[in-house]
């Protein structure tokens, strides 16, 4: 959120799905209206409930699939060609680290054959393609003798460190890693956590961080954003939006993260939302948060909050966001 240009900017991102309901049409607003920027060299989190949009954020921006409207730009030019489609030279700048490493390796293929994959389709020559592989393998912490093996024979966290090699490999511009430790053993997700902090330090990575798991992204992030029913609702630099967050639902998000000292966690005062998310086929008129909120207003009813400034490079879309201050 600062002033040179970002090395991508999503402006007003809309992805909608229609959908069949007894046979009905509707429309299903996975994403509507998300901008987001991502500036060089920096981390931004992206975090939210399940089913918030923040996945289909994350396609969107890597190119797996077509926004509704809205557009995204990496280094001033759009990523989309007027035929809606992204163009190999563009698409090997952005790269992703999937959530299910198992699923997302070619079972018939060994670690080292996956890492070679997107440099053999791009026509790096055979020659350098076995030194590239074996230096990436070494960077994320696996040996040659890990790449000669199959997915089925490597451990979840082995897995996860070949499918962040395999995004690396391009030497990509920005890597967007979707909940990259979700799938794996509690024991080993702080070792790919640690992993993608020190890749992104060395190589000066810019990238999107989508997670449900606040303690990670505030470890990992510079910035982030706070998504509900499809929509940005908080946006700004991570130690200022965790210390003093200014929406009820990042408040909400927060409070659900236990406390270690039993004392402090039965005396601190905790925002506990009731009721289910909205149908994203069905939003509640104004803010789509008010049938949740503890601090809902007749307004809320009405009119629609839109994001706006509440600090430095801090943005909330409430109302009441300026008396929201922890």
């Amino acid at each position: 959120m600062v002033g040179t240009r970002p090395v991508l900017e999503a402006d007003d991102l809309v992805k909608h799905f229609v959908v069949r309901v007894n046979g009905v049409k509707r429309t299903v607003r996975a994403v509507d209206g998300v901008s987001l920027r991502l500036d060089r060299g920096r981390c931004l989190g992206l975090v939210g409930e399940s089913g918030c949009g923040k996945t289909t954020t994350g396609r969107l921006i890597v190119g797996l699939d077509e926004p509704t409207s809205g557009r995204i730009v990496l280094d001033g030019q759009p990523l989309h060609r007027l035929n809606g489609r992204v163009s190999r030279a563009v698409r090997r700048r952005i790269q992703m680290v999937f959530q299910d490493p198992h699923a997302s390796l070619d079972p018939r293929m060994t670690a080292a054959q996956s890492v070679a994959e997107p440099l053999r389709v791009s026509g790096v020559p055979r020659r350098e393609i076995a030194s590239r592989v074996s230096e990436l393998l070494r960077r994320v912490g696996l040996d040659d003798d890990i790449g000669r093996r199959r997915p089925g024979a490597l451990s979840g966290g082995q897995r996860q460190r070949v499918g962040i090699a395999r995004a690396l490999a391009l030497r990509p511009s920005v890597l967007v890693a979707d909940e990259p430790t979700s799938a794996l053993d509690v024991s080993v997700r702080a070792q790919v956590v640690n992993l993608l902090r020190d890749l992104q330090r060395e190589l000066s990575l810019t990238m999107l961080f989508i997670s449900h798991d606040l303690s990670t992204v505030r470890y990992l992030c510079d910035e982030v954003a706070v998504m509900y029913l499809g929509r940005i609702v908080e946006y700004g630099p991570t130690d200022e939006v965790f210390d003093h967050p200014r929406h009820p639902y990042t408040r909400a998000l927060l409070d659900a993260v236990p406390v270690p000292d039993p004392a402090v966690e039965r005396a601190r005062a905790s925002v506990v939302l009731e009721g289910d998310v909205p149908d994203p086929s069905a939003p509640p008129s104004g803010c789509a948060f008010r049938t949740r909120c503890p601090r809902v207003v007749e307004e809320c009813a009405v009119e629609r909050p839109r994001l706006r400034s509440v600090g430095t490079g801090w943005l909330a879309a409430c109302h009441r966001a300026d008396n929201a201050r922890s």
